[in-house]
């Protein structure tokens, strides 16, 4: 699966500071009948990154999302590139296959495209740019030819040609191949930062409610009872500490794309034994172990036909904040506002998360979930560092398992859940919700059985490296004494 993301580069002309060129940006879309606003009252939300290296500012926003946004970043651009005067470029990679480079300028004379890679279809135009229009852009003595040459390559992933283009045109190549959400997890400076509009209304004209303050009212209200906290954060985090200080419960949301008008609720467990608690960052990257509501729902009734609900009743949450409006994936009529969509899944959290949540009450019953839900469990034995190194390793619970060295009952709760996945198979079987047959069934559990002995030597292997064993405590104690002082900082009582 290939990379496709778009995003603009704006040429800072004048060198304008990071706030007078964020003026001039917040007049142009004042022009498109925005207003400034803050982020709970916001519809619109655009990231942009200075440079101390270029005069190239990155800006990206949802609402450029290639395909459905196509013709938001397009007309952006080009209308950001006559407001400043200056040129933009439009970069829309798909599937790391092609890209689609699009140059306007002050005036519609001075646009121009590009295509780099070869394009699914055949008779799509390539265009390869036009000199004239390039030129003046080349920096640190760069050649036309040398940009040419590139515009022709072909890249395994061709989004790394983008790394090539940056340097000739004058670019910061650290995010050229950056996608929304990975701009979004650059820690906010006076170089980076968020603008947040909304439509412009009437005076008369009631304010909507955001989504986010519809979030924080309804859940607010229903969650604080029950001993979840709000915590200082860029995202809307409810959080609850179980006794102890070791565990916390998570429930959050996340928008869907904003042409699209729906949420997703998110859940999940995480301990101070992880490499990192990350509630700084945004729901969706952490959305590798906070799971939806239809996730749990699918996990409880694996083997059974429950259908009270469908999943796509419980993986997008429908609303409108002015008018009715009709969903584009579901086809679905929406008349529910934030208010009334979120007070429906809440209704839904309470009857099928918050009975998961409340009974993972010590770390025994925590292992117990993450069996069950994840996320994963890997003890990373003979890897370096223990995972940290690796990006995606940060939510791994492992070293939840080196309490002490108790080989049996580790051993007990491995085959205990290879014994469930079992059984679940069995059922689907049964019920005809599979396409496995019972040969197949058959087939796995002999190799469950065959497999049994060798998991035991392993682990058994693990248990008596008592220098490794003793390292795993170390790296515990370190976890728990750094992610206790980040919770603390998040304004929760740990």
């Amino acid at each position: 699966m290939g990379t496709t993301f778009s995003s603009m580069q704006v040429k800072n002309k004048l060198k304008a500071e990071p706030q007078l060129f964020k003026k001039a940006l917040c007049k142009y879309f004042e022009k498109k009948g925005f207003v400034c606003t803050d982020e709970d009252n916001s519809q619109f939300s655009y990231r942009l990154v200075f440079s101390d290296k270029s005069d190239w500012v990155i800006l990206n926003s949802p609402e450029y999302e290639p395909g459905a946004g196509a013709k938001n970043i397009r007309e952006d651009a080009d209308g950001i590139a006559k407001t400043l005067k200056t040129h933009c470029i439009t970069t829309s990679v798909w599937d790391s296959d092609f890209i689609e480079l699009e140059l306007f300028g002050s005036t519609a004379a001075k646009r121009d495209s590009v295509v780099i890679g070869r394009h699914v279809a055949e008779d799509f135009p390539t265009p390869k740019g036009n000199p004239e229009h390039w030129e003046s852009l080349l920096e640190n003595g760069a050649t036309w030819e040398q940009l040419s040459e590139v515009f022709n390559s072909d890249h395994t992933f061709i989004e790394d040609s983008l790394s090539d283009i940056a340097p000739l045109l004058g670019m910061d190549g650290g995010h050229v191949t950056a996608d929304y959400e990975t701009l979004n997890g650059i820690p906010e400076s006076p170089y980076v930062f968020d603008l947040y509009f909304a439509k412009a209304q009437s005076p008369s004209a009631k304010k909507p409610i955001s989504l986010n303050t519809a979030f924080k009212q309804v859940f607010g209200e229903a969650l604080e009872p029950l001993g979840f906290k709000l915590i200082k954060s860029k995202y809307p985090y409810f959080v609850r500490v179980v006794e102890g200080g070791d565990i916390i419960h998570v429930v959050t949301f996340y928008k869907g794309h904003p042409l699209d008008n729906y949420f997703n609720i998110l859940s999940g467990v995480a301990t101070v034994y992880r490499q990192r608690i990350t509630l700084d960052e945004s729901p969706s990257y952490n959305s590798i172990w906070l799971h939806r509501i239809s996730y749990y729902y699918h996990k409880l009734h694996l083997s059974d036909k429950n259908s009270k609900y469908s999943l796509y009743d419980l993986d997008r949450f429908l609303y409108c904040t002015d008018k009715p409006v009709i969903h584009s994936f579901t086809g679905k009529l929406c008349e529910h506002s934030p208010i009334q969509a979120m007070e429906y899944a809440l209704e839904v959290t309470t009857e099928i998360v918050l009975p998961i949540l409340d009974r993972v009450a010590d770390l025994d019953s925590c292992i117990e979930y993450f069996h069950r839900f994840g996320p994963g469990m890997n003890l990373n034995y003979g890897v370096e560092d223990f995972g940290n190194k690796f990006r995606d390793n940060f939510c791994n619970e492992g070293l939840l398992r080196i309490i002490s060295s108790e080989y049996e009952s580790y051993c007990a709760l491995i085959e205990k859940g290879l014994e469930k996945y079992l059984f679940t198979i069995l059922n689907e079987i049964k019920s005809g919700r599979s396409g496995r047959t019972m040969e197949s069934y058959e087939e796995e559990r002999k190799r469950y059985e065959d497999g049994k002995s060798h998991r035991a030597a392993h682990l058994k292997k693990i248990f008596n490296d008592y220098d490794w064993v003793s390292k795993a405590q170390s790296e515990r104690k370190r976890r728990r004494d750094e992610n206790l002082e980040t919770l603390k900082s998040y304004g929760l009582d740990v």
